[in-house]
């Protein structure tokens, strides 16, 4: 019985990661959500740990975008 609860599971799992209409949903709502936080007028002080990985995910970012626009 586990084992076909396991199974049906996974199925579900799949199905819900292939469905291009739930991962534009979850995209949607994130960018929702970073549209609300950019807006807001609250001043929030981050941590310096914080500070610095936000800072290497940028660096990562614009590395990206100028890796694709020399590809182009």
């Amino acid at each position: 019985m586990t084992q076909d609860k396991a199974r049906q599971q996974d199925q579900e799992a799949a199905s819900v990661a292939s469905d291009p209409t739930l991962n534009k949903e979850a995209v949607n709502e994130v960018v929702d959500e970073y549209e609300t936080s950019a807006n807001s007028d609250d001043e929030k002080e981050l941590d310096v740990s914080t500070q610095k990985e936000l800072g290497d995910v940028e660096r990562s970012l614009e590395d990206s975008v100028l890796g694709i626009e020399d590809a182009s």
